[in-house]
C-alpha cells in the first residue's frame, strides 16, 4: 500500500514541482499537495498528470485595514485562516508523512494542530525563511520545531546556525542538497560560441555575469560602480539577468547607473526556459556573486558545473567551499573586484569543481538521501 504524504509548498514554485517529479513520485508516494491555488494550464496539467491530490490553501483575498484595531484584525484573520486550513486538511484523513517546505510559523502551527505522534514530520528550510526571519520569528520556530522528527536544509550555513542556536534540534537536523535540473540541459550543449551568439555576446570578449536576479540584494549597483573604472573595458561584456524579483524603481535607478558606467552591459529581463538558461550559463566566463545573503543557491552550483570562474563576496563564504574543496576567488571589498577579473583559476581546478558539484547535487543523490530520511 502506498504511503500518504502531505506536502506543504507552493505549486507555483519550480522547486516544489521538481521535488515531486524527482523524489516523491519515484519513491511511490500518494501525494497530497497543500498550496495556494494556481489556475494556470501548466499547474493544472502537472497535478492531473501525476495524480496529485490538491488541497487548496485558504487565504484572505485582501487584508483588512483599520487604523485603531489593525493588529487585532490581523491576528483574528490568522486564527481563522489556520482553523479553515486545519479543517480542509483533516478531511483527507491520516497521513504517514508530512513535509513542510519554506518554514513559516503559521504552517508550523498548522502542522502541530493536524498531526499526531504516528506521523513523521519533516521541516525543510530553503534559505531566506531562516536568514531573513526576525529574531522573534526564529524564537517561536525554535519551540514549534520540537515536535518535528527531522529538519532538513540544503545549506551548511543554515545547518551550522541551527547547531549553534537551537541545541534541542541539533540531533535531528540533516543537510540534503536539492538536485539541479539544469545539469541535464547543460550536458546537451556542444558549442560555447552558439550560446554567446544567441545572447549577442561577441565571442572575442569575456562574458561576466553580475548576480542572477533583479533584486537589489544582488548589489548590482555596487559591483557596476567598482567596475566602471577598469582598464580595457572593451575586453568585457557584462550580463545582468533581471528575469525575476523586479522592482520598477530599483530597475530605473539601475539603468541610470549602467548608462553612467561606460561598460558594455547586456540586460536580460525576459523569462528564460531551461534551454535558454543553460545557454546563458555556458556563455558566461566569469560569475560575480555579491549578494547580501545566500545559502549555496542553485545558480552558483550551475556555474560550477559549466566550469565558470566564480568571484564571490567573502561575507557569503559558503562552508561547502571548504568542505568540498571548491576553488573560487573571493573579495572582501568591492574595490577588489576589478583586480580579480584578470585572475585565473587552473583548468584542473575547474574540472574538479564540475565533478564535485555533480556528485553532491544530482537528483539521484538527492533522492537517495530523502529515501533515508523517510524510510529509515
Amino acid at each position: 500500500m502506498r504511503k500518504k504524504i502531505l506536502l506543504l509548498g507552493s505549486i507555483k514554485s519550480i522547486y516544489i514541482t521538481q521535488f515531486i517529479e524527482n523524489v516523491l513520485l519515484p519513491l511511490n508516494f500518494d501525494i497530497y499537495l497543500f498550496s495556494e491555488i494556481d489556475e494556470s494550464k501548466e499547474a493544472i496539467s502537472f497535478v492531473n498528470k501525476n495524480n496529485i491530490h490538491f488541497i487548496e490553501k485558504f487565504v484572505f483575498s485582501k487584508k483588512m485595514f483599520c487604523p485603531y484595531f489593525g493588529k487585532f484584525i490581523f491576528f483574528f484573520q490568522r486564527i481563522i485562516k489556520i482553523a479553515v486550513n486545519v479543517k480542509r486538511i483533516r478531511k483527507q484523513g491520516c497521513f504517514d508523512y508530512i513535509n513542510l517546505h519554506f518554514v513559516t510559523n503559521e504552517d508550523l502551527l498548522l502542522i502541530n494542530f493536524i498531526s499526531n505522534s504516528n506521523v513523521k514530520k519533516v521541516a525543510t528550510y530553503w534559505g531566506s525563511d531562516f536568514f531573513r526571519a526576525s529574531k522573534l520569528s526564529l524564537f517561536f520556530k525554535r519551540f514549534l520545531l520540537r515536535n518535528f522528527d527531522v529538519i532538513t536544509t540544503d545549506s551548511l550555513s543554515i545547518y551550522n546556525l541551527i547547531y549553534d542556536k537551537w541545541p534541542y534540534n541539533r540531533i535531528k537536523t540533516e543537510v540534503i542538497y536539492f538536485g539541479v535540473s539544469l545539469f541535464n540541459y547543460i550536458d546537451k550543449i556542444n558549442s560555447v560560441e552558439k550560446c554567446k551568439a544567441f545572447f549577442s555576446i561577441d565571442k572575442s570578449k569575456v562574458a561576466v555575469a553580475i548576480g542572477y536576479n533583479a533584486k537589489k540584494e544582488q548589489q548590482h549597483e555596487q559591483v557596476i560602480k567598482a567596475l566602471s573604472n577598469i582598464e580595457n573595458k572593451n575586453q568585457y561584456v557584462f550580463i545582468l539577468q533581471l528575469t525575476y524579483g523586479k522592482d520598477r524603481d530599483y530597475l530605473s535607478h539601475l539603468n541610470k547607473i549602467i548608462s553612467e558606467s561606460g561598460l558594455n552591459v547586456i540586460t536580460i529581463d525576459e523569462f528564460l526556459s531551461y534551454e535558454k538558461l543553460a545557454m546563458l550559463r555556458v556563455a558566461t566566463d566569469i560569475f560575480i556573486n555579491a549578494q547580501t545573503t545566500d545559502a549555496f543557491c542553485n545558480s552558483i552550483k550551475e556555474y560550477f558545473y559549466t566550469k565558470t570562474r566564480i568571484i564571490s563576496a567573502i561575507w557569503l563564504h559558503y562552508p561547502e567551499i571548504d568542505l568540498y574543496n571548491f576553488t573560487i576567488k573571493e573579495f572582501s571589498d568591492f574595490s577588489e573586484i576589478p583586480f580579480l577579473l584578470s585572475s585565473k583559476i587552473d583548468d584542473n581546478a575547474l574540472d574538479f569543481n564540475k565533478n564535485n558539484i555533480k556528485n553532491i547535487s544530482s537528483w539521484d543523490s538527492c533522492k537517495k538521501s530523502w529515501s533515508e530520511i523517510f524510510f529509515d
